[in-house]
């Protein structure tokens, strides 16, 4: 995989600065960076994309119970509900 914006390739092996690095399984190289899988963490994040704030609230309790990292307040709630919305959010 490359993005040419970000420069990010995934290899099955590395090479950096002329030095051959051993790895186990792809890495991904960002520049002058290499991160293993080990190194990198998936992150699980959810768009909370209703016009209620009782649903998003409980939509966001579960998420969280479930192990979600981010949460987002999705614009169909920041339109229907405006900045009250994410205020409720954070409390």
């Amino acid at each position: 995989m490359k993005r040419t914006g970000a420069h990010l390739k995934i290899a099955q092996s590395a090479s950096l600065g002329g030095l051959e690095l051993p790895v186990e399984g792809p890495v991904l190289l960002r520049g002058s960076h290499v991160f293993t899988q080990t190194q990198m963490k998936t992150i699980v994040q959810i768009s909370l994309d209703f016009t209620s704030i009782p649903k998003a609230l409980e939509t966001a309790r579960l998420a969280i119970r479930a192990g979600v990292d981010w949460l987002e307040a999705g614009t169909p709630l920041i339109i229907s509900e405006g900045m009250n919305s994410i205020r409720t959010l954070r409390a």
